[in-house]
């Protein structure tokens, strides 16, 4: 059961076609993944040490020189009893320029990969994380609306780094993805992967989480006392109700006697209050504004 036009339930049909695609397993213990995982970025930023670091064994080719990886290159992983599909993917490239026919391709099979994927793991270099190819490769995966893990990789090239200097700094080029949880951590040293681990997991429930409608009111009553929907042209706003209509992404209805009435600005507030309330930073929060029936109403 699905709908197309509001992106309800296509989590569940791609995994389903991914299963009928793949070669049947016929293990008695096999157990299908709880969801994809893609690690993307640029070229050299080390994803395919990542990918073995977390595996424990070697199963992605690596070295200094970049495009290695052209091919996705994909296993499987396990955190908590959570089992995971991941995948390496062919790096992106700073100009489309130098682009070789390859390469071409292979970023076309790491787009697929986003799209396919429920959540992303986006890997930067802490030497050059203010590059503006990273927040072209943040805007993507953010319109996707998967669920974004951000992590900074290489810290054993630096003595000193200062995290707070570089979260502000991402967050400022980064404006969609204010205070979502950073990670820094060694994919070559595997520092830092404890914190990376239980971020994952954490994210992945968040996800699939589904909130009681009696908080969603609670939260929103106190949204709306702390600061009211702006009047239009003499008219009140009101906010009378909200519900979660989906999971992974999450979806929210919020019913109002003037829905084309509320202005952007104000859509932003609730969303960044809905996020920081319910720790879902990072996670894309989709919520539709539909109008009240008055059955007393012409």
């Amino acid at each position: 059961m699905v709908s197309a036009a509001h992106n309800q339930g296509i989590d569940d049909l791609r995994m389903i076609i991914y299963e009928e695609l793949s070669p049947k397993i016929k293990e008695d213990n096999f157990v299908k993944p709880s969801f994809f995982l893609a690690v993307v970025g640029k070229v050299n930023s080390g994803k395919s040490t990542m990918i073995n670091s977390l595996k424990g064994k070697k199963v992605s080719l690596t070295g200094e020189n970049p495009n290695l990886t052209r091919d996705i290159v994909e296993t499987e992983i396990s955190f908590d009893d959570i089992k995971i599909k991941l995948f390496d993917t062919a790096g992106f490239i700073k100009s489309d320029k130098s682009r070789l026919k390859i390469n071409q391709l292979s970023l076309y099979e790491t787009n697929r990969k986003i799209r396919l994927c429920q959540m992303i793991m986006i890997l930067v270099d802490i030497n050059d994380y203010y590059e503006r190819i990273h927040s072209k490769i943040v805007d993507l995966v953010y319109n996707e609306n998967r669920c974004l893990i951000l992590v900074i990789n290489k810290i054993d090239s630096q003595k000193i780094i200062l995290q707070d200097q570089i979260k502000k700094k991402i967050f400022e080029l980064n404006p969609q993805i204010k205070d979502m949880p950073i990670f820094f951590v060694s994919g070559l040293k595997k520092i830092g992967f404890n914190e990376l681990k239980k971020g994952i997991v954490i994210q992945f429930k968040n996800w699939k989480r589904r909130i009681k409608t009696s908080q969603l009111n609670l939260w929103l009553k106190e949204a709306v006392r702390r600061k009211p929907p702006p009047l239009h042209n003499g008219n009140l706003v009101k906010l009378k109700f909200v519900s979660q209509v989906d999971t992974g992404p999450p979806k929210f209805n919020i019913f109002t006697n003037h829905p084309r009435y509320i202005e952007k600005t104000y859509k932003r507030y609730l969303s960044n209050r809905l996020k920081s309330n319910f720790k879902m930073q990072g996670i894309p929060v989709k919520i539709i504004y539909k109008k009240t029936t008055n059955p007393y109403e012409k």
